[in-house]
């Protein structure tokens, strides 16, 4: 009850009566707040460049993992199948899945390289830019998307529209 009488007791000019901030501190952390986000705005409508990229290759490092587990699962089950019928009895499974575990790493270790350009574009890194022509180049063979995104991406760097950023 103590609780309810210290609110009673509270001068009514205030909000909350257990805020610390008055009236002024809050307006001033809204402008900022308002400030803050109006500059990422004007940021974002400036390089635009920059986040097509990082979408795209977010998005080419999940479909390649995708299709490297459905190729992969796909070795794993053919592989078995002929052995099968080869008439050679049960399969070396740990072989098979052996393989098909590499398969999914060599896949894994190139979709990271998608992941990581799209990570430094995301973040404004100086480095997001370099990563991005690494995953730009096996990009390249992957028609029709990758290599759009690729043409883009060179374009895009080349041609200077990804501004310098001066952070590591």
């Amino acid at each position: 009850m103590e609780t309810n009488e210290n609110l009673k007791a509270a001068p009514e000019s205030s909000a909350r009566p257990d805020s610390g901030m008055s009236p002024e501190q809050l307006k001033s952390d809204i402008d900022t707040i308002k400030t803050v986000l109006a500059e990422g705005d004007r940021d974002r409508d400036r390089d635009p460049h920059r986040v097509i990229i990082a979408a795209g290759n977010l998005l080419t490092g999940f479909v390649f993992l995708i299709l490297a587990a459905l190729v992969g699962a796909g070795f794993v089950k053919g592989a078995a199948e002929a052995h099968e019928k080869a008439g050679m009895g049960m399969p070396p499974v740990i072989a098979i899945f052996a393989a098909g575990f590499v398969l999914l790493l060599i896949a894994a270790v190139i979709a990271l390289s998608f992941f990581l350009a799209a990570w430094g574009l995301f973040k404004r890194r100086r480095w997001g830019t370099i990563a991005a022509m690494v995953a730009a180049v096996p990009n390249l063979f992957n028609v029709p998307f990758g290599t759009a995104l690729a043409i883009y991406t060179f374009w895009a760097l080349f041609a200077g529209k990804l501004p310098k950023r001066a952070d590591g």
